[in-house]
């Protein structure tokens, strides 16, 4: 184990007597390849505040019998033995964690780590159909188990790499699953809405199969892991009937975009995309021309010039990280076309 804390037996000195002491634990192994930013935030904060303790802590020298509950991915990092986030958190963000903040937030009290109880017990899970055959005293029961994290957009929160099984329940917000090219670009195979179930668990039928997992934008994020999925199963079954539909429905998907990107035109698939991602409310799309591009799995200058094409057709109008659709109807009739090339 790397066990890194700061300063000596006289660490403390500055601290007033009635201040508790802060441990800040963030859990690295050396394959994961986002440990990079969490172990510079980590001495970061050494540097910064050393009246909180911190402790880097190397995952592939612990025991499975030394590793806190609710550490099951990289990073980790945990405040007073409670994890807070999973992947980095901003600095503001981490800053409120600690009670160092503007914010002058109390540690361990923002959204990130917040356990809800009484009346609102079941806020991971009212999202999603998943546990929809079950009574409050059962999901309230089932919340217990789950850690709720936020990832800001852009924020990679799982790559191949990572170790161990979860399984994510989003909450709120958009994720894309997407694959690296041999050539370094970036293929999206899935974009997922609130109330989608997905991660890197045999157990529960969901595998990333090489996937890295991104905030498409701003998202919450609900937490479990392996053994309280498996408790979960075990008690209910009506929970893997409802997995198996949520496995069913991502391959119907998948199998849908593979048949866009063999017989359809880009202008097709990206009107196609526009369609999906604006939902039945037609509401405006935040997303970058880059976004789009990966979704249909073209070039941005490509996606940039069509797009415009359909703002001079009046079929979209176009501003900064937004797309409205204007004319749905004169863009779906485009999305159902046939035929290659852009």
């Amino acid at each position: 184990m790397r066990r890194t804390t700061t300063g000596s037996g006289t660490r403390h000195s500055g601290r007033p007597a009635h201040q508790a002491v802060r441990t800040l634990a963030v859990y690295l192994d050396r394959w994961c390849s986002s440990c990079v930013a969490a172990r510079e935030v980590a001495e970061r904060v050494q540097r910064s505040h050393p009246e909180i303790v911190v402790e880097i802590v190397d995952l592939d020298a612990v025991s499975s019998g030394g590793i806190p509950d609710g550490v099951f991915a990289t990073p980790t990092f945990v405040l007073n033995g409670r994890v807070v986030s999973l992947g980095t958190p901003g600095w503001d963000d981490l800053m409120a964690l600690l009670g160092v903040g503007r914010g002058g937030d109390k540690p361990g009290m923002t959204s990130r780590s917040r356990r809800f109880v009484g009346d609102t017990a079941t806020p991971c899970l009212l999202e999603t159909e998943l546990f929809q055959d079950l009574g409050a005293a059962e999901m309230e029961e089932i919340e217990r188990t789950t850690t709720m994290t936020t990832c800001k957009r852009g924020t990679v929160f799982f790559a191949p790499d990572e170790t161990g099984e979860v399984l994510f329940i989003l909450k709120s917000g958009r994720v894309n699953l997407y694959r690296m090219t041999d050539e370094g670009r970036k293929l999206v195979t899935a974009t997922l809405d609130a109330g989608s179930v997905f991660g890197e668990m045999s157990l529960a039928g969901q595998g990333m199969n090489g996937s890295f997992a991104e905030a498409a934008e701003d998202s919450t994020l609900c937490l479990m892991s392996r053994g309280d999925v498996q408790r979960v199963i075990e008690r209910f079954p009506s929970v893997a009937l409802r997995l198996l539909e949520g496995m069913a429905r991502r391959l119907d998907d998948a199998e849908t975009r593979l048949a866009d990107v063999t017989y359809k035109s880009v202008p097709a698939r990206i009107a196609t995309a526009l369609l999906r991602l604006s939902g039945s409310a037609n509401s405006e799309v935040n997303v970058s021309h880059q976004d789009i591009a990966d979704i249909v799995g073209t070039y941005r200058e490509t996606t940039t010039r069509i797009l415009n094409e359909m703002r001079v057709d009046g079929l979209v109008d176009l501003r900064r990280m937004q797309i409205e659709i204007l004319d749905r109807r004169r863009l779906a009739a485009l999305a159902a076309e046939a035929g290659r090339g852009s």
